[in-house]
């Protein structure tokens, strides 16, 4: 069983409808299926292209996540500030 159709795109070497798939907003850590995850999948089969394609969305979700994280946390510090500095 491929899990679900990125894990199927990835397992089978079809480069294509995985770039598709990521560009509609598939999940690349979505966890199922024979090989655990599509970057599994596309490993275990030897589909180094689409490894290569996993890996580089999972660096850029990883990125924005913690370029988020930052925001977030700035935004906390700078609400602190006016809040200590109107009490």
């Amino acid at each position: 069983m491929d899990g679900n159709a990125l894990q199927a795109a990835s397992a089978r070497g079809y480069e294509g409808i995985v770039k598709l798939l990521l560009e509609k907003g598939a999940d690349v850590n979505a966890q199922g299926g024979w090989h655990g995850n599509a970057l599994q999948a596309a490993s275990a089969r030897g589909h180094e292209g689409i490894v290569k394609l996993l890996l580089r969305m999972v660096q850029m979700l990883m990125h924005r996540e913690q370029t988020t994280a930052m925001h977030c946390r700035q935004h906390q510090l700078k609400v602190m500030r006016q809040c200590e500095a109107a009490a």
